[in-house]
């Protein structure tokens, strides 16, 4: 946020420093969208449509160009806008800019540090990958029935006890005392 508004009081500036007709547009976009506006703004801020005004020497009253003399202080000696102001302004969109590059870095080197010491989240994920590579560390894989169909290397026998199936693959015989002695 701090980025944003540095850059915005930059193109600010620079728009003043410079004339710019629309520097009120280009100063709210470059808040929302600081470097696409910030890069076209640097792009085209020669060939914007400039303003011409003359301020009056007396009052420092911003006057129309098709005006002869000062409302403020019916005055008639005017200096051009460009002239006036023009090197503070310039100095001052400068150095907004270098504040606002610099504060995005700082803000970028102690986001990466604060996600990467601080992150509690990332424990557990760390701690994954972790097991994974003791895993596969101790997975023995060297048998050859990777890609290929497992039926014809299956050993079936004693597979079934469980299932009421004898070893030899024939049905198993039921006790005769299953049924509790309530029911017989």
């Amino acid at each position: 946020m701090t980025f944003r508004a540095f850059i915005c009081i930059a193109v600010n500036y620079d728009a003043k420093a410079r004339g710019v007709k629309e520097k009120t547009l280009y100063t709210v976009l470059s808040f929302f969208f600081p470097l696409i506006v910030g890069i076209v703004y640097l792009c085209t801020r020669k060939n914007c449509k400039k303003i011409q005004p003359k301020i009056c020497n007396n009052c420092h009253t911003t006057v129309d160009t098709n005006s002869t003399f000062c409302p403020n202080c019916l005055g008639t000696d005017f200096t051009d806008y460009l002239i006036r102001d023009n090197e503070k302004y310039h100095k001052n969109a400068k150095i907004f800019l270098i504040v606002g590059i610099a504060v995005y870095v700082v803000t970028c080197v102690v986001n990466v540090f604060f996600n990467v010491y601080f992150d509690k989240n990332a424990e557990p994920f760390i701690n994954d990958i972790e097991r994974y590579s003791n895993y596969l560390d101790n997975y023995d894989d060297k048998d050859d029935y990777d890609n290929h169909d497992y039926s014809d290397h299956f050993d079936a026998d004693g597979y079934f006890d469980d299932f009421g199936f004898s070893k030899d693959g024939e049905e198993e015989t039921q006790p005769d005392n299953v049924l509790p002695n309530s029911l017989q």
